[in-house]
Formats: structure tokens, sequence, C-alpha cells
């Protein structure tokens, strides 16, 4: 079994600011409500075009909305790509799961339309800018989303042998023949040794910043080293690096 990212981890990855503009130009061209949340239920993005009709609604009914939303998520598998709802209060929209590695790392949620047979009267639906769908159209641009979503769906196992191998290859051949080394530190001396910090080296590896600076130490210890400067001059001959970051 692979490793299981957090859904900060993969935000990290593509990067929170693309799929927040990704979602403003969906939401704006599509007429609905849009946001991101993760596998919780909490917000991942500032929600776009959110129904006023919610906000009128949520006044005086906020705990069973709250538990609605909660009802929607819950039963999806990553063999789900999109699953219809419709509120008791007259609003219909869909949910995709967001697969990362092949596991649900987030949820797509959609709504803000109503359909024509809803008894939502019509002064109510001019009032609230509600737009009508057909269930048919609101199917579609949910399978519209999902496979566009799909392509977050990366493949790391694949992608991280493509990135061992470039690192392997472009070692220094005197630390490759270090057994001292585990394979994972000796990633993390190339890294040290190109100038990344911590932070960028935990981005990189896609670990925590804390396992890092274990590895860190525990490197500088078996090879009786004091600073990330010494480590340089041995591997590297002392170029980049930040000397007082372990």
């Amino acid at each position: 079994m692979g490793r299981i990212f957090t859904t900060q981890e993969w935000l990290r990855f593509f990067g929170k600011e693309k799929l927040q503009t990704f979602q403003d130009v969906f939401s704006q061209r599509h007429n609905v409500g849009m946001a991101f949340f993760d596998t919780e239920g909490k917000p991942l993005t500032v929600f776009s075009k959110y129904p006023l009709f919610c906000t009128a609604i949520q006044k005086d009914n906020c705990e069973r909305c709250v538990e609605e939303g909660r009802n929607h998520l819950s039963g999806l598998t990553d063999k789900d790509k999109v699953k219809l709802f419709a509120c008791p209060f007259g609003l219909v929209g869909f949910i995709c799961p967001v697969l990362f590695d092949g596991q649900i790392i987030a949820y797509a949620y959609v709504s803000g339309a109503t359909y024509e047979s809803s008894k939502l009267p019509p002064e109510t639906r001019e009032r609230f800018h509600l737009p009508v769908i057909t269930r048919k159209d609101l199917k579609e641009l949910g399978e519209l989303l999902a496979e566009t979503l799909s392509l977050l769906n990366v493949n790391l196992s694949v992608f991280e042998k493509t990135k061992l191998k470039e690192r392997k290859d472009s070692r220094d051949f005197d630390m490759d023949r270090d057994s001292r080394l585990s394979l994972r530190e000796k990633d993390i001396v190339e890294l040290v040794c190109k100038g990344f910090s911590n932070r960028q080296i935990a981005d990189e590896l896609f670990i925590s910043e804390r396992t890092v600076k274990t590895h860190v130490s525990n490197i500088l210890a078996k090879l009786n080293l004091h600073d990330r400067m010494q480590l340089l001059v041995k591997y590297y001959g002392g170029s980049g690096g930040n000397k007082d970051e372990y």
C-alpha cells in the first residue's frame, strides 16, 4: 500500500491559488456556486458565487444545513464520479470526489441552482437569482467537472520512481557508494547540496519538515560532521546551502 497523503500536502503540490482560480472560472462560466472541501467537510477554498438563498435560509436552519452537507459527502468512494443531490429547501447540485494517487483527497461541491419542478415559487427564484437547470444538464455538468478533476489524480509511484532515477544518475559517485547513508538520506544530501531549505526538501520529497530535520541530524552524526557546510565540502566542494539550518 502506498503512502497516505494529507489534503494540505496535496494543496502544496498543486497550489491553493491555482485551485481557487479554477473554481472561480468554473463557477462564473456555468453560473453555479462552488467550493472545495477536505475529507472532513472543512472548506479549502473561498466559496465562489455563494447562493444568497442559502444565506437567508441558514439564519434559521444553520444546523440542518450543516447536517445536510455532511450527509451529501457521506458514502462516496473512489469509484464514484458524481453524486447529485437536492436539499430540503429546493436547491440542487452535485459533489465530485477529487482523487490524488488513487485516494480521495478532497471534494468539489457545486450548488446554487434549482429544477423547474421545484416547489420554490418563481418570485423566490427571481429574488435570489437562482438559475433553473434540468437534471440532465446538471448531470452532464458534473461529469464535465469530474473528468477535468481526474487530471489531478497523479500516479506518484511513477512520478517518484522517475525522480529517484534522476537523482541517482546525477549523484556524486563518492556519495553513491557511501554505505553509511540510506537511499533517502542520499536524496536529502543531494538536495541540501543544491541549496534547498528544509521546507523545500519537505515539499520535494513529500515528507514533513520535522522529518527532514531529523534526517539531516542523523546524516551529520553518521558522517561525524558538524553542519551543512561541512556536508557541502565533503560531497560537492562547498557550493550553495544554508549552513545554520539543521
